[in-house]
């Protein structure tokens, strides 16, 4: 159960984003008869992430409220601030600034710690221009002319 978590990170961080919600919606049917509520909390925060990665925006916001609540009924702040997190990163995506940026610092205000995380958070708020790049790339790629 554990494993398709991993296996769903590992698709949200190869692109394979189609195999990362698979592998997240397995995690979540085998943890719902244990309630490992921890686990469902992060295995609903991957599916929302690799549902993001679709573009399939009300998904990933479906996901991403179950992870919160989740995390919300193990009282793991953190957890809380994942999910809230992918929530603004949703309502930028679609373009509502003033929510995206009400969620951020609801995710923010929820961290039990904040030291180190200003970096984090910087690194994170550049994650959709970073995809835009790479969407760019990709396309340029398909335009240029192979040799051979």
């Amino acid at each position: 159960m554990r494993a398709h978590y991993v296996l769903s990170v590992e698709g949200f961080s190869t692109g394979q984003a189609l195999d990362g919600v698979d592998h997240g919606r397995r995690a979540v049917s085998l943890l719902e008869p244990l309630d490992e509520r921890r686990w469902l909390s992060l295995a609903w925060w991957v599916v929302g992430l690799n549902h993001l990665l679709l573009g399939e925006l009300d998904e990933a916001l479906e996901a991403e409220e179950r992870a919160e609540a989740f995390g919300r009924a193990v009282e793991d702040r953190g957890l809380e601030s994942f999910a809230v997190s992918v929530v603004a990163w949703i309502h930028l995506t679609s373009g509502d600034w003033s929510r995206a940026q009400a969620r951020r610092a609801a995710a923010w205000s929820r961290l039990p710690i904040r030291g180190r995380l200003d970096d984090a958070l910087a690194t994170f708020e550049a994650i959709p221009a970073r995809l835009e790049v790479a969407r760019t790339r990709a396309a340029l790629d398909d335009l240029t002319p192979r040799a051979g």
